[in-house]
């Protein structure tokens, strides 16, 4: 009987590999495709291919003769990133993480303007800037959308962030953040398992956290973890940084669910699994979307964007502990 199952979930992974082959039949390049226009001032618009509410969006312009280049502010030489804990900065080369990292830390110390300390064009920078705002929950205070100025051989010569309001008092925010996070993760913590961790927290957001278009700060974790309300992006984000405190990997994923939609990949006991919380906002603690492969929700999900290069999420072998 062990043996039979085995040899079901070898098929259902070899069909999970065509599947995504077939439908993201050159990853690197759609990955790596942006959607680009310049407007009839010189302004250049950016963003990723999927387009939608949960792209990360740079508009750009030629800088002037009389425009100042700004230093590069914090280099962050001093940040490492574990690929495993943060996927999106190891799907760039070298030069390109230099430039996460420089992101990464403007960022944090709420630099606003600042200069590539790497030659760069408009949609690379789209690409690192994505991964950054991918990997990094914690930055809810930065908006998804940027600028850029750029010469007239295309090369991005100076970054300018944007921030929240939540940047303004970044003091109060943080202490606001944190205790929501600690309240979670104080209970989480008692279960012994990571399955077990992972699903208490699952349950407190599906069963706390209510889905309002309208809400404030909808696209960041602080949405869903300090004011209880948000949309997919606020659900994925938050789920993502609490499990990455409980060091269980988790990523923050995007593509397509009846529009654009945001959710999870997690690791658990060595193995991928999609968690969808927002599907399964529904009370009464659902598990429908909860630890599934790529086969079971290759109906209703399609990922896109750089998260195409995230693991594949293939069946357990003991995949019925698992729901």
């Amino acid at each position: 009987m062990r043996i039979l199952k085995k040899i079901v979930n070898l098929v259902a992974f070899f069909l999970i590999a065509f599947f995504v082959y077939f439908n993201f039949s050159n990853i690197s390049l759609y990955a790596n495709s942006f959607f680009t226009k310049v407007k009839d001032d010189g302004t250049l618009l950016v963003s990723a291919l999927s387009g939608g509410n949960y792209d990360i969006k740079g508009i750009g312009s030629l800088i002037g003769e009389n425009d100042n280049l700004f230093d590069n502010g914090s280099l962050g030489e001093e940040y490492n990133f574990d690929t495993e804990f943060y996927p999106y900065y190891g799907m760039l080369d070298l030069e390109k993480q230099k430039l996460y990292k420089q992101i990464y830390a403007n960022a944090v110390n709420l630099k606003k303007t600042f200069s590539p300390i790497i030659k760069i064009n408009s949609e690379e920078m789209s690409q690192v800037i994505e991964a950054v705002v991918y990997d990094h929950p914690e930055l809810y205070f930065l908006d998804n959308n940027y600028s850029f100025k750029y010469n007239i051989s295309g090369i991005c010569v100076q970054v300018i962030l944007k921030f929240n309001e939540l940047a303004n008092n970044l003091e109060n925010s943080n202490r606001n953040f944190k205790k929501a996070v600690d309240d979670i993760i104080l209970k989480a913590s008692k279960y012994k398992s990571d399955l077990e961790k992972e699903k208490y927290v699952h349950n407190y957001l599906v069963n706390k956290l209510v889905y309002d278009e309208n809400a404030t700060l909808n696209q960041s974790a602080y949405s869903a973890l300090v004011n209880k309300v948000s949309v997919c992006a606020g659900y994925s984000r938050a789920f993502q940084y609490i499990l990455m405190r409980l060091n269980i990997p988790c990523y923050y994923v995007v593509g397509e669910s009846s529009g654009n939609h945001a959710w999870n990949i997690v690791k658990i006991d060595n193995e991928y699994f999609n968690v969808d919380l927002t599907w399964d906002n529904t009370g009464d603690n659902s598990y429908e979307y909860f630890n599934k492969s790529d086969l079971e929700i290759s109906n209703t999900h399609s990922r896109n964007s750089l998260s195409i290069n995230l693991p594949l999420c293939g069946p357990s072998y003991n995949d019925d502990i698992y729901h």
